[in-house]
């Protein structure tokens, strides 16, 4: 899970149980800097590293800076990705807004339309519900 505010955003594993997972980082969570940056999107790549997207904005918000974090599976920094497991993406090279949108949630909702409807473009399972989110309908 990608937990916390701008000041101190950080990653927490839980068990199958919905317990805390405490072999993973320290006691089961990761904070992780820069700090005031807002956090943007969490996902698990292929080796099941986790990799967090952030932004740090300036003052005024007329700039960003990304910054993409890995850690290991047991929720260690990686070192062999960037400086000590953090990368910077200057955006101020970039459109950063268009660039930050990642869509994360409408491509996992399209993929699973595909797996789960008879006709995606059409589902009647799940729902979009404007302005509030999905919603299953067995």
């Amino acid at each position: 899970l990608l937990l916390g505010d701008a000041r101190s955003p950080f990653v927490v594993r839980l068990t199958t149980s919905g317990r805390i997972d405490r072999t993973f980082a320290d006691e089961g969570i990761r904070r992780f800097t820069p700090a005031g940056s807002f956090s943007r999107d969490l996902t698990l790549d292929s080796k099941d590293r986790v990799v967090v997207l952030t932004t740090k904005f300036s003052r005024d918000r007329s700039s960003a800076d990304a910054f993409v974090t890995r850690l290991r599976r047991g929720g260690a920094w990686d070192r062999d990705f960037g400086a000590n497991g953090i990368r910077r993406i200057d955006m101020q090279r970039y459109d950063y807004e268009a660039a930050l949108d990642t869509g994360t949630l409408t491509v996992h909702i399209r993929r699973l339309r595909a797996k789960i409807e008879r006709d995606a473009a059409a589902p009647r399972h799940l729902e979009t519900v404007w302005g509030v989110g999905y919603r299953f309908v067995p």
